[in-house]
């Protein structure tokens, strides 16, 4: 198994109800993980993907970029989805991460790849390593986050974001 991220957008009204009442969020995933169109299941890919994007993984943590998965802005700080809480943005946040990410191109990212300072890193998964296919599937999870966020900000939608 391992640490999946998964990322799903919602309306703000979806997103205070969560807010309001953290229990309304864990029976949705429940019931509905990973399916439909506002859903992004990014696999193990998470952390390598936050490696491109801002050098060190999930270790960097200060990056403007990490907040793609971990805004610091959580549902509800007592609530456990397998790997902590629920992280989420705001429309507002969704739009100006969306334009951020927008500005990156993906053959760029992939010149970004080094397994051996991701395993240096300890980047999740460990055991990086030179074969291209690795960094390929980086590239193309990208280009899903990156169209993901993009739909969501035409939308005026929040983000939730979890570790499960």
């Amino acid at each position: 198994m391992g640490m999946l991220a998964y990322l799903v957008r919602v309306d703000k009204e979806t997103l205070d109800s969560y807010l309001a009442d953290s229990q309304l969020l864990e029976s949705m995933i429940e019931n509905n993980q990973g399916l439909g169109p506002n859903w992004l299941d990014l696999d193990k890919s998470w952390d390598g993907l936050l490696f491109l994007l801002n050098g060190e993984g999930m270790a960097n943590i200060d990056h403007p970029l990490t907040s793609v998965l971990f805004s610091d802005q959580v549902i509800d700080p007592d609530q456990d989805l397998g790997y902590g809480p629920a992280n989420y943005l705001l429309p507002e946040q969704v739009k100006d991460l969306s334009d951020q990410l927008s500005l990156i191109i993906p053959s760029e990212l992939k010149q970004r790849y080094d397994p051996q300072r991701m395993n240096e890193c300890q980047v999740y998964p460990t055991g990086w390593d030179t074969d291209h296919q690795l960094s390929d599937f980086l590239v193309e999870s990208f280009k899903e986050l990156q169209k993901f966020y993009a739909q969501s900000a035409v939308e005026g939608l929040a983000i939730i974001s979890f570790l499960s």
